[in-house]
């Protein structure tokens, strides 16, 4: 069978309401629900995007990562390290934010010292050697964190739940024919992870998926031309205009209100000065009796 098939077959969760590998698990068991959403709860929680997810861009000058990044945007996170074979990866990487940031696509770099101890150092010298002239990384660096085990952080805590061996999770290789059922744990340093704008896991592409392969590539491809188009300038004052309306109706009520409370008062003065002048009239009366 052509790679390029049994790539497509396996690695496309959403083709079909069965999985075409062959495990007989329906698509919605082996989908992953929502893992933003699960972080989206948290950071309501806390009310800080950094402290839950302890994601950092390479340029402060761009500020820190917030929910609203990922609007309309398809993610790929990538488990990384810097003393690796696949290292040389963090190219193919810069290529792909290159290539379709502007589209909507983000992608999230999280380094990890778990396989192999291949990422002893701290976030300084990991996004020094990261953004360094060999690879010069500018898509996002998250803090280096924990990406296995009961320490793991929850972005990857929340995959692992939801792909466990009790779902028989295809976790698969685009190498192999098979789907690996023996659990979703990571298997090494740039598994990749392809999130949808609604946060729903599309596919999984483990360490030796170089990223610049056609199979990434379509995965890609075919998210970014199903984003949602964000609202227009046009088109988001909509409801701002009405409340504008609304408002200039009030501001309008009032008005008129002034105006008639201002001819009350005229009609009052009115009233007043005609009694004044009854009143003056009879004083002369009085006087010429």
């Amino acid at each position: 069978m052509h790679l390029s098939v049994l790539a497509r077959r396996v690695l496309r969760l959403q083709a079909s309401p069965l999985l075409s590998a062959g495990s007989g698990v329906p698509r919605s068991n082996l989908q992953l629900r929502r893992p933003l959403r699960a972080f989206a709860s948290t950071l309501r929680a806390t009310g800080e995007f950094t402290d839950v997810l302890r994601f950092a861009t390479i340029q402060p000058a761009d500020g820190q990562l917030t929910p609203r990044s990922f609007r309309y945007k398809a993610l790929l996170v990538v488990n990384t390290a810097s003393k690796c074979g696949h290292t040389p990866q963090l190219k193919g990487l810069q290529t792909l934010h290159e290539k379709y940031h502007e589209r909507g696509l983000v992608v999230l770099a999280v380094p990890s010292n778990d396989f192999g101890q291949q990422e002893p150092g701290d976030s300084d010298e990991i996004r020094a050697f990261y953004t360094s002239p060999t690879f010069q990384v500018s898509f996002p660096i998250a803090e280096k964190a924990v990406v296995t085990g009961e320490d793991a952080h929850p972005f990857f805590k929340r995959i692992v739940q939801q792909y466990s061996a009790s779902v028989a999770p295809t976790y698969v290789s685009i190498w192999l024919e098979t789907s690996r059922e023996d659990g979703m744990g990571w298997l090494w340093n740039f598994d990749k992870f392809l999130l949808d704008h609604k946060g729903d896991m599309r596919a999984v592409f483990p360490h030796d998926t170089e990223p610049l392969v056609p199979e990434l590539i379509a995965e890609i491809e075919e998210l970014l031309d199903d984003l949602p188009r964000p609202l227009t300038a046009d088109q988001e004052p909509e409801g701002d205009d009405d409340e504008d309306e609304d408002d200039d109706d009030e501001d309008d009520d009032d008005e008129d209100d002034e105006d008639e409370d201002d001819e009350d008062d005229e009609e009052d003065d009115d009233d007043d000065d005609e009694d004044g002048e009854d009143d003056e009239e009879d004083e002369a009366s009085d006087r010429r009796k």
